[in-house]
């Protein structure tokens, strides 16, 4: 049966062969005419010749194209794309291209992937453009449709899908992050880094973004830099802004000249303008104001559209929330009760202003202030009007009544809303710690022991009420939130004026003595008279 197998298959070739051309099948069929050795089977393979790599480098003179199966080493097919005399033995799927598993005896100086034209390297994933290199233009792209509409933009680098994706006329830009700058289609110098940052602007230029979402929604505001993740990133048309930390100037959608430092400071901002933010949390809840400026954690925390305050330290400001014109400046300072206030300062941890135009120096229990000059009040008679010389003297100072007392340091840290300390966290203000309240309970009782001298000012104002006399030594409370004050120095004018009056009743009693003396030297003289002549009767 084999024989007559063989048989067939030999008369088969030696017909077929008379056309030039080889067919080996089972079936009959000739030759494809482009062949000249046609194999046609459905269930079995060619195989080449199979040997070492040893035996593959000792064929003599293989002729070029010549190609074998190698056993070992790094198996495969391999073909002389050499010479007979200088064979070089190549795997398939490597040579001139790259394999997929890499390639070996490559040279740095003469193998590379790009093209020897002046034509753009083009990277294609699902047969869509997913990277350019363009020596043209000196755009570079990396990513699924990073830089896919720009036609005449130039300079611009974009790394990661969609990054830079709208862009058709913008140049001198740089994305990297998915979807970073993927609307802007001729802003110009923008910087995006991140995901989806700078992602909606469109003509904004010169705009810095970097962080996830910083500046995300920025149209076309120019000028901003935003550093770390959800800053800016509502931002619309506002310029000139800067915010490093994440979340902060968050909300702010067309302020402009802001500049926010630290997680969520000027978070909320809106349309406010000309602020300055510097610490968690500072001017979080700021929405219209503008030309504040807060530093520290909390500072000016709840100001929502008060203006030109300023607030350094800890806490300082923070539940000021409509204030214009008020600086504070400490840990705590204005933490608990400034609201709705003009023109007002407090210095120092835990310091409280309670009104308008106001200025408060440290809080309940400082027991000194002082420096090495005397206070000076300024006090030029080219701006003073309608100046009187109607000041109580004797009048008003015997009405008053000088008395002794202890300070309630605790009632009025109660009342001034001291033992706040500004640390907020999920469930309200955090507790000082032990070792906070032990150094404040020491001051307070410190200072409740100690005894003053002074007035009680409802007292000095009930005595000017009923002479008539309008005293600006009483500081009168302008709130339910402000407590009664004196100001001592001004009990100098009074006092000036009772000794003047009564250096004048001096005179007077002065004048009248020295008459009283003159009629004594007379009854002395008028006495000495009438003594000698008692004894001029007595010696007759």
């Amino acid at each position: 049966m084999k024989m007559k197998n063989l048989i067939s298959a030999l008369f088969l070739l030696t017909v077929i062969s008379t056309h030039a051309q080889v067919g080996i099948n089972t079936d009959g069929t000739v030759p494809d005419n482009s062949a000249m050795l046609d194999v046609k089977s459905t269930d079995k393979g060619v195989l080449l010749p199979r040997m070492t790599m040893a035996q593959r480098n000792a064929i003599a003179n293989p002729a070029n194209g010549l190609m074998i199966y190698q056993t070992d080493n790094t198996p495969g097919f391999y073909y002389n794309s050499g010479t007979a005399a200088s064979p070089v033995w190549v795997m398939t799927g490597t040579g001139s291209g790259w394999g997929l598993t890499g390639n070996s005896g490559t040279s740095a100086a003469t193998n590379f992937i790009g093209t020897t034209d002046n034509v753009p390297l083009v990277f294609k994933v699902n047969n869509e453009v997913a990277g350019k290199i363009d020596k043209n233009f000196s755009n570079t792209s990396l990513g699924y449709y990073s830089l896919y509409f720009n036609t005449s933009g130039y300079s611009n680098t974009a790394c990661g899908s969609e990054a830079l994706a709208s862009n058709n006329l913008g140049s001198f830009n740089t994305a990297v992050g998915t979807g970073s700058l993927s609307a802007n289609t001729s802003g110009m110098a923008n910087t995006a880094v991140g995901y989806s940052s700078i992602a909606s602007s469109t003509t904004g230029n010169y705009n810095t973004g970097i962080g996830s979402y910083a500046l995300a929604n920025n149209t076309s505001g120019y000028e901003n830099t935003a550093v770390g993740r959800w800053t800016l990133t509502y931002n619309t048309l506002g310029y000139n802004n800067t915010a490093i930390g994440a979340y902060a100037l968050e909300g702010n959608y067309t302020g402009v000249r802001n500049t926010a430092t630290g997680v969520a400071a000027l978070g909320t901002n809106t349309t406010g303008f000309d602020n300055t933010a510097n610490g968690v949390n500072a001017l979080l809840s700021n929405t219209t104001g503008y030309s504040n400026a807060a530093f520290g954690y909390d500072a000016l925390k709840t100001n929502l559209q008060g203006v030109q305050n300023t607030a350094c330290g800890n806490s300082a400001g923070s539940e000021s929330d409509t204030d214009n014109g008020c600086t504070f400046l400490g840990f705590d300072a204005d933490q608990a009760t400034g609201t709705d206030y003009t023109n007002s300062t407090a210095l120092g941890y835990g310091s409280r202003i309670t009104a308008t135009n106001q200025v408060r120096i440290g809080n309940t229990i400082i027991g000194s202030i002082g420096g090495y000059a005397g206070w000076t009040n300024l006090s030029d008679g080219r701006y003073k009007r309608d100046v009187q010389e109607n000041v109580p003297g004797l009048a008003f100072i015997n009405q008053l009544k000088p008395v002794t007392y202890h300070l309630d340091v605790t009632g009025l840290r109660n009342f001034l809303g001291e033992e706040v300390t500004g640390e907020e966290g999920e469930e309200g203000f955090r507790e000082k710690t032990p070792e906070q309240k032990a150094i404040i309970e020491q001051g307070v009782k410190a200072k409740e022991k100690i005894t003053y001298t002074g007035f009680i000012a409802q007292d000095v104002e009930k005595a000017a009420d009923d002479l008539g006399f309008d005293f600006s030594g009483v500081d009168k409370p302008q709130n339910e939130n402000s407590l009664y004050g004196l100001r001592y120095a001004e009990f100098v004018v009074p006092l000036v004026k009772a000794v003047q009056e009564l250096n004048e009743v001096n005179g007077s009693y002065s004048d009248a003595i020295e008459a009283l003396k003159l009629e004594i030297e007379r009854l002395k003289a008028t006495n000495e008279q009438l003594m000698m002549r008692l004894e001029n009767l007595e010696n007759k």
